[in-house]
């Protein structure tokens, strides 16, 4: 056979869909959800009692050129300074003291920041470690205290956290917002007494509202700790997006008054990349005024309700009543004094 009779001939089997070598397939497995990825840490591990090892793998697997569209160490970062109030520096990832500001906080806030950037990879390494139990530190890791001794760290010899009395709030709406300029309170107000008005009249429905200002001020002694046996049960979660709950939420460094707020705020993307792109309890409400984009990824998918046009539409989401009447806003204008009393009642009642 000529070499031209050859070539056609391998070309015509390749055409064909037939080859000379047998090949072996190749299986390509389907890629991990985040969604399988479970990763759950005792409330009574913090930063600081992980091991060395898997601190060092997180800083150097998230130390990547900015260009890379993976979470990277200051989106992380970001994540747990909305978790606290610090005064930070911008991050190094080679400082070995990098962990240090965030020690105290719990372990599990960490793994939310994972969830958050979408760093599947790191959290399968760190389940990895987990189920090896070489996750915390060993009792030559353990920095010696003024008493001169030290104690190998695990999730048996760590005290645990003192729980709260429980309460029921399944039947709880829990309301965040944030505002800065003196119309946006007073449409805040608004919205906020139609809202109470409205489950009042719904007795039967067993509804109330919980304001953020009220969780913040009655904290147990632990706000992490107290939105941790409270988040999960709410019934509804409505956040209240304006022109400066926007600004803030997109602040690389976010104020004392909205820090916590902000840390809330990243729950609620956490728990719908956690429901596999799913919208489970967040009601969007687009307050008077607003004139900035919202960007805020469940929000942009799922329903909206700007208020108070759209306002009937959210308590039928709430209530599954229809025909409601927006209280109209009221006539006189609040001096800055008198609405700052309204808010405080708003906290008190």
């Amino acid at each position: 056979m000529s070499s031209d009779q050859a070539e056609s001939t391998e070309n015509r089997n390749i055409s064909d869909g037939t080859y000379d070598d047998e090949e072996e397939e190749v299986i390509i497995d389907p890629p991990i959800l985040i969604t399988s990825v479970k990763v759950q840490l005792p409330g009574s591990v913090k930063i600081k009692h992980l091991s060395q090892e898997l601190r060092d793998l997180l800083v150097i697997h998230l130390d990547v050129p900015s260009a890379i569209s993976m979470g990277s160490w200051q989106m992380v970062e970001d994540f747990l300074t909305a978790s606290g109030t610090f005064q930070l520096e911008p991050a190094d990832p080679s400082n070995k003291n990098i962990w240090k500001p965030f020690e105290n906080l719990h372990a599990q806030i960490l793994v939310n920041a994972l969830y958050n950037v979408e760093r599947i990879d790191l959290l399968v390494k760190m389940r990895q470690m987990i189920r090896n139990n070489v996750h915390l530190q060993e009792a030559d890791d353990v920095p010696q205290t003024s008493q001169n001794f030290s104690q190998a760290v695990s999730i048996s010899n760590i005290p645990p956290l003192v729980p709260f009395t429980p309460v029921d709030a399944t039947n709880t709406i829990l309301v965040l917002h944030y505002e800065k300029k003196k119309q946006e309170r007073i449409n805040y107000k608004w919205f906020h007494d139609n809202l109470v008005q409205h489950l009042e009249k719904q007795s039967d429905k067993n509804l109330k509202v919980v304001d953020i200002i009220t969780l913040e001020k009655n904290d147990g002694g632990n706000l992490l700790q107290l939105l941790e046996h409270l988040y999960p049960q709410f019934k509804h979660i409505i956040v209240c997006f304006n022109d400066s709950f926007i600004d803030a939420i997109k602040s690389p460094d976010p104020k004392k008054t909205f820090s916590f707020r902000k840390f809330l705020h990243d729950k609620t993307i956490v728990e719908f990349l956690q429901n596999n792109n799913r919208n489970r309890r967040f009601r969007c409400v687009v307050m008077p005024g607003i004139t900035k984009t919202i960007e805020t990824i469940w929000a942009m998918v799922t329903n909206r309700y700007p208020f108070p046009d759209n306002y009937n539409e959210l308590l039928e989401k709430l209530l599954e009543s229809k025909g409601v009447k927006v209280k109209r806003q009221s006539s006189v204008t609040l001096n800055e004094e008198q609405l700052q009393n309204e808010m405080r009642q708003m906290v008190t009642k």
